[in-house]
């Protein structure tokens, strides 16, 4: 399987150099990106980023090999990005295999100095950053441009750009005013429906706090990534199914 394997890990390359040509292309005039779409030139420099990202994860892994346990160990940390192989775009996974080639990393002080670093310097740049205030509705005109957003208790904060992190599907059903988008959403989180955007997977994470470091315990420098079997999309698929979580560990 070394032929497979190097074939991937080219593919890795490939969608790198692809993402950020694509993003080049991105970031051009609305007309130019317009005209580029409408006469597919765009295909001629993004450096087959539609040809990747046109593919599932399942079917990218499937044209590499038919070894099922080479293609769950290739798309193992599909968690990272919470889409099924079956479902998920296929440069995707490939993107996030390149973040992790070096190893992950882990800031000094803990996470919590990521917003701390990030607030100081946003402050400095003249804006401001607010805890516990949420975001009722984004406010737009008559024209269907964004004017601010409104808190919680009445208050209004007035912008030309406004940038949502909640989810698109809860940005576009409930912030934004009804009609604003006019996309089908599905309530089946399962479905293959052209056209139609659905929930996605939903997970937990648990924490737990060591008296003493894990070089003391031995825990070992690695991730573990736990399957029921070798077609995860398959597995999901199955958990899916059931009704609660104790059925859920019952069956598992």
């Amino acid at each position: 399987e070394t032929a497979a394997i190097d074939e991937y890990y080219k593919l890795v390359g490939k969608a790198t150099s692809a993402f950020h040509r694509a993003m080049i292309l991105k970031s051009l005039p609305r007309v130019v990106n317009q005209f580029l779409l409408r006469t597919g030139l765009y295909k001629r420099f993004d450096g087959g980023f539609h040809k990747l990202a046109s593919l599932t994860v399942q079917e990218g892994l499937d044209r590499l090999t038919d070894n099922q346990e080479l293609k769950a160990v290739l798309g193992y940390n599909w968690g990272d990005y919470g889409c099924e192989p079956n479902r998920a775009s296929f440069i995707v996974q490939l993107l996030c295999t390149s973040v992790f080639l070096e190893g992950g990393f882990y800031p000094r002080n803990g996470p919590s100095e990521i917003p701390k670093k990030i607030t100081r310097r946003i402050k400095q740049l003249g804006g401001d950053v607010f805890v516990k205030a949420e975001v009722k509705k984004i406010l737009v005109d008559d024209g269907s441009s964004v004017t601010g957003v409104q808190m919680e208790d009445g208050t209004r904060i007035l912008a030309s750009t406004v940038v949502s992190d909640a989810g698109f599907i809860h940005t576009a059903k409930d912030l934004l005013p009804s009609n604003t988008i006019d996309i089908e959403f599905s309530k089946n989180s399962r479905t293959n429906a052209p056209g139609q955007l659905h929930p996605g997977l939903t997970g937990f994470c648990l924490f737990v706090g060591l008296n003493k470091s894990p070089r003391d315990l031995n825990l070992p420098e690695s991730q573990y990534w736990l399957y029921p079997g070798l077609d995860t999309s398959k597995g999901i698929d199955k958990v899916m199914g059931m009704k609660t979580f104790e059925e859920a560990l019952d069956k598992l």
